[in-house]
């Protein structure tokens, strides 16, 4: 059966407020066992809605989901018990699309969904720094924040988002937060490069996972992977069998970001990336802050191509664990330094390099070399510390000519037991 929102009152003008009408359809289609909810060509203002099991939410050629400017017309923080939000990134618990303990659901088609972040952003304030080297905004409302992810799927199955366009997001875009079987397929995302906390697409305590073939440009993370599964109803939830591949990305953060919260990752594998800029290409995020610890394990990273990254790769935090990783066939432009040490013993071990090319260019004139950006540059292109069961194969870095002597070193293993290091150059 197929649910038209325009017989349920829906008004395509770009200014009425269509919550209900486009409620009552979803409810309906889920109420009759399920079908597809038609968005059609038009403008719809909406505030929060309610994705509910065997429902297609389905946007034509044309369509717009515009989001409320107004936070009166969004979800309590409070409305239900695995909500989130960040005072210290100023962004509250209020969502456009939920889809809380469902299954069978999707949101398809080609039309926009537009997070209305222009509305709730502040001016961009310089950092001038490897992230947000444009400058970074958040929340002009300093009380009631900005609306958080956009898009929610918690502790939900069997899930489609295909071919829409997201934009203007005041926040992270697709959140998937302990669920399992889903299949994100030909999204595009545009989010301002200023835009904080606005990343593409976040894979969380969620398992049987596939992310292919999408286009995202946004200020903070590309996509990131994360293992947090406190808040969920079974926290003991693992993020596990991901597959992310042939996407192309730009951040103004982490190309991909690995890790986040208190919990176990394993079996991630991306492959076949290109990415045109990127704050830090690999981010693997062990610890966040002072109270989380990741455990990673099982991970490969392979074919991938950046046209423009600061730091290729690097540990962030000094708790949880990196087991068993491979990186091969990487190519990449970059401005600041790799850096795998390990913070104490036990932290890291089996990690695989093979045929890797990095290309060293520093992108300020000396006068703007900032003491922030020179701790972040570090002083050595490649640095690996304390990390047995190491490998490297081929791996080639070079500098641009005239830049030679602001590094410290060009390839560094120190203290790795057991390390095998083969064509390195």
């Amino acid at each position: 059966m197929t649910y038209n929102v325009l017989d349920y009152g829906a008004v395509a003008d770009g200014a009425t407020l269509n919550t209900a009408a486009i409620q009552a359809a979803i409810d309906d289609c889920s109420s009759q066992g399920g079908g597809m909810v038609r968005i059609p060509a038009g403008r719809f203002v909406t505030g929060t809605i309610w994705l509910k099991s065997h429902v297609n939410l389905h946007l034509e050629q044309g369509a717009e989901l515009i989001a409320s400017t107004d936070l009166a017309d969004y979800n309590d923080n409070e409305a239900y018990p695995q909500n989130f939000w960040s005072r210290e990134e100023q962004w509250n618990g209020k969502h456009l699309i939920i889809a809380h303990e469902v299954t069978d659901v999707s949101i398809t088609g080609q039309g926009v969904i537009n997070g209305s972040g222009d509305a709730f952003f502040d001016d961009p304030h310089p950092i001038f720094y490897y992230c947000w080297d444009e400058g970074i905004q958040v929340a002009r409302d300093k009380v009631n924040l900005r609306p958080g992810q956009l898009i929610c799927f918690i502790e939900s199955s069997h899930i489609q988002v295909e071919n829409i366009t997201i934009r203007n997001s005041p926040c992270w875009c697709c959140f998937f937060h302990g669920c399992d079987y889903v299949q994100v397929r030909g999204i595009k995302v545009f989010n301002g490069h200023t835009a904080g906390n606005s990343d593409g697409i976040d894979i969380d305590s969620s398992s049987h996972v596939t992310v292919s073939d999408c286009i995202i440009d946004t200020g903070d993370d590309a996509i990131a992977v994360r293992c947090c599964p406190t808040k969920l109803k079974n926290n003991t939830k693992v993020c596990e069998y991901v597959t992310i591949t042939n996407c192309v990305c730009s951040a103004y953060s982490a190309g991909v970001r690995i890790g986040v919260g208190n919990g176990l990752l394993r079996y991630l594998t991306i492959s076949d990336m290109v990415f045109s800029h990127a704050a830090c290409l690999i981010n693997l995020g062990l610890s966040y802050n002072n109270n989380s610890a990741s455990n990673l394990e099982h991970i490969s990273i392979s074919n991938i191509r950046a046209d423009y990254t600061n730091s290729v790769i690097r540990i962030g935090g000094n708790r949880g664990t990196l087991r068993d990783m491979t990186v091969e066939n990487l190519v990449a432009n970059a401005t600041a330094g790799s850096c795998l040490v390990a913070p104490e013993k036990g932290f890291a071990r089996d990690l695989t390099f093979r045929n890797i090319k990095i290309h060293y260019k520093n992108k300020y004139a000396p006068e703007e070399m900032t003491d922030a950006i020179l701790k972040e540059r570090k002083s050595i292109l490649f640095h690996v510390k304390g990390v047995p069961d190491l490998e490297i194969q081929n791996l080639k870095v070079t500098v641009e000519p005239g830049e030679e002597d602001s590094w410290q070193g060009r390839v560094v293993v120190e203290d790795c037991p057991d390390a095998r290091l083969q064509d390195v150059r």
